[in-house]
């Protein structure tokens, strides 16, 4: 079975975790702010995007992962977790307002054992991809049911 036969249509035995509602407003506001500046308008129709579609659902196959796309990460292919630490501007100049304004509408809403994305490396690939767990409702109750599934435990670095 590839990971093309997963449905990631939402049934009965699986859990969505939708962005928390901060999160949220947070993309909704920084969209609104983006179409103001004429040249930022795809950056705010992609905040608008992010704010409606993204959620996190847990099936007995695979974790869909739907944000602008949509990815299916089957259980058996995760071979590592990590967490990483919670970066406002990862560097990038300009981002120091985004960041500041992200971090005002989390702050008490992430779990205290998700501060981050966490980073995941796939069976047979060299890269790490990321989840952003700690945006989601729930986070840590959804890191609980990603190591459950997969028995592996997510890290820190």
């Amino acid at each position: 079975m590839s990971s093309n036969d997963i449905s990631p249509s939402t049934s009965d035995d699986s859990s969505t975790y939708r962005l928390a509602r901060r999160w949220k407003v947070t993309c909704i506001t920084l969209g609104v702010l983006c179409c103001l500046l004429i040249v930022l308008i795809p950056l705010g129709v992609i905040m608008f995007i992010v704010a409606g579609k993204a959620r996190m659902t847990i099936t007995d196959e695979a974790l869909v992962v739907r944000w602008i796309g949509t990815r299916v990460l089957r259980w058996e292919d995760f071979e590592a977790f990590k967490q990483q630490a919670f970066s406002v501007a990862g560097g990038v100049p300009g981002l120091g307002l985004a960041g500041a304004v992200a971090v005002g509408a989390a702050k008490g809403v992430a779990s205290s054992f998700v501060s981050g994305p966490v980073a995941y490396k796939l069976k047979g690939k060299r890269m790490w991809g990321n989840l952003a767990v700690h945006w989601h409702e729930r986070s840590g109750e959804l890191a609980a049911a990603i190591e459950a599934r997969t028995g592996l435990s997510i890290r820190a670095t």
